[in-house]
């Protein structure tokens, strides 16, 4: 579990067992003008639709240019995200596919490496945001593999952060991230009222 994003396992288990909470997903984003378009437009973060090269070449401020940044620099790539298999209304596989697709995004917007310590503090700002269970498990069951001191840490300082976090930000499942890679990262994290954690190891 050292990445809890990128196991197809998990992956699964989340399909399988969030049907409410992607239905309340859903809900929300009917309920939005942004998230309304992203339902009809269903747009997917790939390699063979997102220029990649070209977010490279963006001013070095950009959200676009600190999310190659961050790809790059722990090798991961657009297309790493394992396919929703066992949802069959196709809107509701829609919307868990990209949540998927977004978990990379928002380690950049939060400032969050990936760590198994920091992917398990974003698992919590996702379960504050989503209520799907696969976070509570990761949750759970990610501290596991922690030491004593970093178990101390993640129930102290970063899950309270990550509470008010999920809750202080809109809901971002309503953010059309495509439109906004030209966007300054610190006017982006602005405008979604994005609490950044107490500073994290990227180790």
């Amino acid at each position: 579990m050292a990445n809890p994003e990128r196991g197809d396992m998990l992956a699964a288990l989340g399909d399988v067992t969030g049907a409410v909470a992607i239905r309340n997903m859903h809900l929300k984003m009917s309920s939005d003008p942004v998230g309304m378009q992203i339902l009809a437009e269903k747009p997917r973060f790939r390699s063979n639709v997102v220029d990649i090269d070209a977010l490279r070449d963006l001013p070095h401020n950009t959200f676009g240019y600190a999310y190659t940044q961050f790809m790059d620099a722990h090798g991961f790539e657009a297309d790493g995200r394992a396919e929703v298999k066992f949802v069959d209304d196709p809107e509701l596989a829609y919307v868990m596919q990209r949540y998927r697709e977004l978990h990379d995004f928002w380690h950049v917007l939060f400032g969050l490496p990936p760590t198994v310590f920091s992917e398990i503090i974003l698992k919590y700002v996702e379960l504050v945001q989503t209520g799907l269970p696969v976070c509570t498990l990761s949750g759970l069951v990610g501290p596991l593999r922690l030491t004593s001191r970093e178990r101390c840490q993640l129930l102290c300082t970063y899950i309270p952060w990550a509470y008010r976090a999920g809750h202080q930000a809109p809901f971002l499942m309503n953010v059309y991230y495509e439109h906004e890679f030209h966007t300054p990262l610190d006017e982006l994290r602005a405008r979604l009222r994005i609490l950044l954690p107490p500073a994290v190891a990227e180790h």
